[in-house]
């Protein structure tokens, strides 16, 4: 990967404050921004539990499914 695409990289998750970064010089030093990461690991885990629950519910409208009528 060349150095252009990683700054490319590296100033899009600057833009949604995952990532830090301050001037050493010529440099670019960057840092994970644990504001962000926190706001990240909670939408992450919004995600997940949602479709955790709709994957159950799933489950157990085929489980139903297939039950033999009592008739």
């Amino acid at each position: 990967m060349s150095r252009s695409a990683i700054s490319q990289h590296l100033g899009v998750l600057a833009e949604v404050g995952l990532v830090v970064n301050r001037k050493a010089g010529r440099q670019r030093i960057y840092s994970g921004a644990p504001a962000g990461m926190a706001e990240l690991r909670l939408e992450l885990e919004r995600f997940w539990t949602n479709e955790l629950d709709l994957l159950v519910a799933d489950a157990a409208a085929l489980t139903s499914d297939r039950r033999p009528n009592d008739s």
